[in-house]
């Protein structure tokens, strides 16, 4: 019997799915993830509102992301954290630099294929919405400080995470949104 030209015989579905699981284990993710001392410091402090402190390249932004995805995955290994779905916020200081080539990047590394949509970045991220919505119906919408004021009003969420220090004015406005989900 003659094979089709795409199709592929036992051994190259075995070999392509090996070399799927090898580079998905060297891949960082949040299983992978190995924290330093100030990023165990930053996760485990159990006060509501966090502050990580730290000059550049000190690990600020993994460690929010890997909190972000903990919250949104419903586990956390230092705290208790609302069940899925939860409602997340990450506001960077504009879309072209802080959101773009900072936190999507660093989302598409950090969460597991296993949390996506059809283990897809493709059909759990929406560009247009400026979304991800993990597998389990948690989301988190992705903003800038360069947004009018009343775009941050309206909505519950469970968390906020501020890339960098926010105007007070969307920082007070982010807080009002945790008001009936007492969240953090």
């Amino acid at each position: 019997m003659a094979r089709r030209p795409n199709q592929l015989n036992p051994s190259e579905i075995l070999f392509q799915a090996s070399e799927q699981m090898r580079l998905s284990a060297l891949r960082p993710n949040l299983n992978r993830y190995k924290p330093h001392a100030k990023q165990i410091e930053f996760a485990s402090d159990q006060h509501k509102h966090r502050l990580y402190v730290g000059g550049n390249r000190s690990g600020k932004t993994v460690a929010g992301v890997i909190e972000d995805i903990r919250y949104l995955k419903g586990e956390h290994p230092y705290r208790k954290v609302p069940e899925a779905p939860v409602r997340g916020r990450v506001v960077g200081v504009d879309f072209a630099s802080g959101i773009e080539k900072i936190l999507l990047p660093q989302f598409a590394q950090w969460v597991p294929k296993s949390l996506l949509k059809n283990g897809s970045w493709d059909d759990s991220y929406s560009k247009d919405r400026r979304t991800l919505t993990l597998d389990n119906g948690s989301f988190v919408e992705f903003m800038s400080y360069d947004q009018d004021l009343q775009k941050f009003a309206g909505t519950s969420r469970h968390f906020v995470h501020f890339d960098e220090e926010p105007p007070e004015l969307i920082y007070d406005e982010c807080r009002a949104r945790h008001v009936d989900t007492n969240g953090g």
